[in-house]
């Protein structure tokens, strides 16, 4: 017995021939720019930074902002060719040994450290491996981070947001000179806090 199949069966047949050749092409596209993927994100190693915040202030929040925005400027975006750890400690000194430590752990390629604590906290974690950027820290010599300002030596450097206090107290002497008291607000957790106090103190007794 012959079986007979019409044109339009013959159309059909086609168009799904067609159909299934397309759908295979598509999934073995799909299949080797998928491969080609997980290749080039096992070959191919961004850096990866680490940035320490010991809590949330105006000040120390636009040093990670500019700091972020620097990195960009030169081509270094986060999620793609750098990756960005951001940590708070949201003021809990405890915590600062904590993420400083996750970050040698994980084998960061630099540490950024905003404010003295932080830095402080990266340095000794990093054991003069890892590098250590510090960044709005006030006297990085007295914090013991580096030897001087001019040779700071070991995996540690950065900027130092150290302002001339007794220049500032001249100032406004000379604005107000009738002025009998004044008022001066520090964030505890920088080494300001043990600076202006010995600053203020060495201004006052100086000789008129």
């Amino acid at each position: 017995m012959i079986n007979f199949i019409n044109e339009n069966e013959v159309m059909m047949m086609k168009r799904m021939l067609t159909f299934i050749g397309a759908l295979l092409i598509f999934l073995i596209e799909a299949f080797i720019k998928t491969n080609q993927n997980q290749t080039l994100s096992t070959t191919k190693k961004i850096p990866t930074v680490g940035i320490l915040q010991p809590l949330t202030h105006p000040a120390l929040d636009e040093i990670h902002q500019g700091f972020v925005a620097g990195l960009k400027s030169e081509s270094f975006i986060d999620g793609q060719t750098v990756k960005l750890d951001f940590q708070n400690a949201q003021g809990d000194q405890s915590n600062l040994k904590t993420m400083s430590t996750k970050f040698v752990d994980e084998k960061v390629d630099l540490m950024a450290a905003i404010a003295t604590p932080a830095a402080q906290a990266c340095a000794n974690a990093a054991k003069g491996q890892t590098p250590v950027l510090l960044a709005g820290i006030t006297d990085p010599v007295g914090a013991k981070l580096i030897k001087t300002d001019q040779h700071p030596g070991g995996n540690v450097t950065g900027t130092s947001g150290d302002a001339p206090l007794d220049k500032q107290l001249q100032l406004l002497q000379e604005v107000v000179p009738q002025a009998k008291k004044s008022a001066s607000f520090i964030l505890p957790v920088t080494m300001v806090v043990n600076i202006m106090p010995r600053t203020l103190l060495n201004w006052l007794l100086k000789p008129v």
